[in-house]
């Protein structure tokens, strides 16, 4: 799914929702006993990824030699060093916000799955290159370094490599304490082992166990949390629940013109290829038609799925719109920013600063504010402000566009003003987009420009991940590294990260 980044809808954790994995789960239905469809609870945690659809033209060489100083220029009498806000430093939560960023396949040395012209599936390594040839008329990360494959006889899992493995894991989620699994029409849990800990006794499993809890349907049709011994822990009356992660536990509403099925749906593609995200595919799920809330461990519901929106959950709190009005609220329910007439549909965060830009609707101007201590830290004065990721934030008046360090405050470098700049998420280099449609240039983090294309092959570059942007051609797509050498050449028709 390519966008125009300047007005990029609530860039969130891209390293966390470009893998969405976070489709939800209300039923575990499906194949017995361990291959289970669950949800895998993802917060947001840093600047989102995200693409671009301009027609460009890149080089085909394997190192480009074209250089621009465009990026470099003065505008408006900014320069480098310009003090335009008081930096700060990492927030007392870093600890928390990080240790996201990597995903299992990547663990696992698997970057991306690749699809050549004639439709067959094969993996890319981590060093851009490819690891299975493509091969497979599908293929999807089920976890413990496994991927399921078919289209060749005698062979259903792989490792990133292509071998195949001699055994399988007893239960496919890693990350859930307990299992499900299904036996005689009834439900119960196993450990990681696939020992039996709770014997099958309820009608419903809705989760595996997260934080010592479950959620199951009990005997007379009661959605309720259990602990990890199988008893009563409190009643959970919602249309779909999720696990617990870090003490706080996603619940839903039904409401007008959602459809579950369409949920559903979403939560066994989301199981079965785990951490394999098709960008390009619609879940049907959109923040403004569904009514979410949050509960504790011990059932007390901290956020009221009631109002009109409350979106997304961050290690530091969640944004909650209601009657026309935003606040910011740490994780224990406190309000921490606001009430007030906010817009946070083009928010972006920096997690390890703790800072997240706004928009005030009376004066159609952005800032940006402390999650911490609910202040202003950027004023609200800027057509643009957008956090980057990697230390670095995007401003923007109109008549000055500049590219400059969160932690200082300190321009880094002008840009033109029409061009657009994609995250940096957490890479060293990134691309900045000229507005005309014809000019790329490959920007590092301290502001030098490392390559330049011009033209019009180009018809879509992703940002940077692992080292890695996804660049397609007229020709097809391929893998671009950080100083713009083809690390796998344009003559595929599709690549998917794994985030």
């Amino acid at each position: 799914m390519f966008h125009t980044p300047r007005k990029a809808a609530l860039f969130i954790s891209v390293l966390g929702l470009l893998s969405v994995t976070t489709t939800g789960l209300y039923s575990v239905h499906a194949e017995e006993p361990a291959m289970i469809a669950y949800h895998e609870h993802r917060e947001s945690h840093t600047t989102s990824r995200e693409t671009t659809t301009w027609s460009e033209k890149t080089s085909t060489s394997k190192k480009s030699t074209s250089h621009s100083t465009s990026v470099n220029v003065p505008d408006a009498g900014i320069i480098a060093g310009t003090v335009l806000f008081s930096g700060l430093e990492k927030s007392s939560l870093t600890h928390f916000a990080e240790g996201y960023e990597d995903s299992q396949p990547a663990s696992h040395g698997a970057l991306a799955s690749i699809q050549d012209k004639k439709g067959k599936w094969g993996l890319v390594g981590m060093d851009g290159t490819l690891s299975v040839a493509p091969a497979y008329k599908s293929i999807s990360y089920q976890g413990h370094g496994l991927f399921s494959v078919t289209g060749k006889k005698g062979v259903k899992y792989i490792t990133s490599h292509g071998t195949v493995p001699d055994s399988l894991p007893p239960v496919w989620d890693d990350s859930a304490e307990f299992i499900a699994y299904r036996e005689n029409g009834r439900w119960g849990f196993k450990n990681p082992q696939g020992h039996v800990v709770i014997t099958p006794r309820y009608k419903d499993a809705y989760t595996n166990f997260h934080e010592g809890i479950a959620f199951v349907k009990d005997e007379d049709g009661h959605k309720i949390a259990i602990n990890n011994k199988g008893n009563f822990l409190f009643e959970a009356p919602y249309d779909a629940i999720y696990p617990f992660h870090n003490g706080l536990a996603e619940i839903r509403r039904n409401v007008h013109s959602f459809s579950w099925s369409s949920l559903a749906g979403a939560a066994v593609v989301g199981s079965l290829t785990h951490a394999h995200y098709d960008e390009d595919a619609d879940y049907g799920l959109s923040r403004k038609d569904i009514k979410r809330g949050y509960i504790n461990t011990q059932g007390q519901e901290i956020f009221d799925s009631r109002s009109d929106s409350v979106y997304p959950m961050t290690p530091y709190g969640t944004f909650i719109r209601d009657k026309g009005q935003i606040r910011f609220a740490d994780r224990s329910g406190k309000t921490i920013f606001g009430p007030g007439p906010y817009d946070v549909d083009d928010t972006t965060f920096a997690m390890k600063e703790g800072l997240a830009a706004l928009e005030n609707d009376q004066t159609d101007k952005m800032g940006a504010i402390s999650l911490v201590t609910g202040e202003t830290v950027i004023p609200f004065a800027y057509d643009e402000v957008r956090f980057l990721g990697s230390d670095r934030v995007e401003l923007d008046t109109g008549n000055t566009h500049v590219l400059a360090s969160v932690s200082t405050g300190r321009a880094i470098i002008s840009l033109p003003e029409d061009s657009d700049i994609l995250p940096f998420g957490n890479q060293s280099v990134t691309w900045v987009i000229g507005d005309d449609k014809k000019d790329f240039t490959l920007l590092s983090v301290d502001g030098q420009t490392l390559a330049h294309f011009t033209g019009n092959q180009i018809k879509e570059v992703t940002p940077f991940h692992h080292g890695f942007s996804r660049v397609k051609t007229d020709m097809g797509t391929g893998l671009m590294d950080e100083t713009g050498a083809w690390a796998l050449p344009p003559q595929y028709r599709t690549i998917h990260f794994y985030s």
